[in-house]
């Protein structure tokens, strides 16, 4: 079981450490870029942020194997054999159906990274709260993208196809969180003060997820890198639960956020394991159901990027 304050930490999980090559990263570049125009007034993107790493490394990817993917660690961000679009959904957090634009080898071409924090900036983010410190990595990647990929962008949002989380027709099969089930006898910190219990997620063992003191709002978030799509919580559900969620995941699901540009599909993922649908999971395990529909989406726009010069 593992403590969640943000959707990252699952994205994390299912992206950056354990990314695969993409199988439908042709198919989504085509689908996005004939999505609808921009919708009311873009804001371009300010001036490289003045957060910025104290040494970064780029090279060409070169040697096959071992590990691919991206990761902070104390003090430093790691990639090997990367796409820079991987780059450029963390560092602007977003899903790959978020994105638009750039050229065709920011999907292709694979690349080292190895950037350094100073000192002073890497004992400061460790002391951070999980969020503050998410926001500073955030930072810090845009301003390398900004200065070592001359990379420009542009915000805003289009109407593109996404989920809405309904309560189903029978009703929710939910039940409402049960802190000591998870944490026996444990009210108060060290400081004897009562301890505020976050959202935890877990692997199922027979494949899925095991949710505990999770609102419905968190899941919808996380269902995106399953179902290919933005998700929107209209379930009007507020409380916090527990439950399980088993269903076939999906083998494409990191993929898909790694995929060059990404499209919302009507077309599921191909499963990667056996069990239920998410779509089929959700319903029959939780009373839920995800309609198809329309909405406004944030996006950004890819306006200028170069590839970054060897060091």
């Amino acid at each position: 079981m593992r403590r969640v304050d943000a959707a990252w930490s699952f994205v994390r999980r299912r992206v950056w450490a354990a990314i695969r090559p993409a199988t439908i990263a042709a198919a989504l570049v085509l689908a996005f870029l004939q999505t609808p125009q921009l919708h009311g007034q873009s804001q371009a993107a300010s001036q490289a942020p003045s957060l910025s790493f104290d040494v970064v490394s780029i090279r060409p990817f070169r040697t096959p194997g071992g590990m691919t993917g991206c990761m902070f660690m104390p003090g430093r961000f790691t990639c090997r054999n990367a796409k820079v679009r991987w780059v450029i959904l963390r560092a602007y957090d977003v899903l790959s159906i978020q994105t638009s634009g750039g050229p065709s080898w920011i999907n292709s071409d694979p690349y080292d990274i190895e950037a350094k924090e100073s000192d002073d900036l890497s004992a400061e983010m460790e002391k951070l709260p999980r969020e503050q410190r998410r926001e500073k990595e955030r930072l810090l990647l845009q301003s390398m993208l900004a200065d070592r990929f001359q990379l420009k962008v542009t915000r805003g949002t289009r109407e593109l196809p996404v989920y809405a989380l309904v309560v189903a027709k029978n009703g929710p099969k939910l039940k409402a969180a049960n802190l000591q089930s998870a944490f026996p006898g444990v009210t108060t910190g060290p400081d004897g003060r009562p301890i505020t219990y976050t959202c935890s997620i877990g692997n199922a063992s027979g494949g899925g997820d095991v949710y505990q003191n999770c609102t419905i709002a968190t899941l919808a978030s996380f269902l995106p890198l399953q179902v290919g799509r933005i998700v929107l919580d209209q379930t009007g559900l507020q409380g916090r639960y527990d439950f399980t969620l088993n269903y076939a995941q999906q083998d494409s699901a990191a993929d898909f956020g790694a995929a060059g540009g990404g499209a919302a599909s009507d077309n599921p993922l191909p499963p990667a394991s056996s069990g239920p649908s998410i779509f089929t999971a959700l319903q029959d395990q939780l009373g839920l159901k995800l309609e198809s529909t329309k909405g406004p989406v944030d996006i950004i726009v890819i306006d200028h990027i170069e590839r970054p010069t060897e060091n």
